[in-house]
């Protein structure tokens, strides 16, 4: 298991980060949005990864107590694990966005 660190910024209804894979060197982009009722204060977002095959790569992220994990499968299609599971398909770790509730 490998890790990148990113930057995260935002208020408490919406968060932006990114982050770069050690493994593939690509560059992540990640929003995180809430309903509004839960504050965040955090300067950084650690990323970590789990290596699998050249289609599936699995991550998870930690920004202050909050944790959540999503799956990069077959270039394309993200599935994340917050209170509400979201899955949703984008480009090859792109923009994911999920609400925080």
């Amino acid at each position: 298991m490998s890790q990148a660190t990113g930057s995260i910024t935002g208020t408490k209804s919406a968060l932006t980060g990114s982050f770069t894979d050690k493994d593939s060197g690509k560059v992540g982009i990640f929003s995180i949005a809430s309903n509004g009722s839960t504050e965040f204060t955090v300067s950084a977002a650690t990323m970590v990864y789990t290596p699998g095959p050249p289609v599936q790569r699995s991550y998870s992220c930690t920004i202050g107590s909050t944790s959540f994990a999503f799956t990069v499968d077959n270039g394309d299609t993200i599935s994340g694990d917050l209170d509400r599971p979201i899955t949703t398909k984008i480009p090859h770790i792109g923009t994911i966005s999920w609400p925080i509730f």
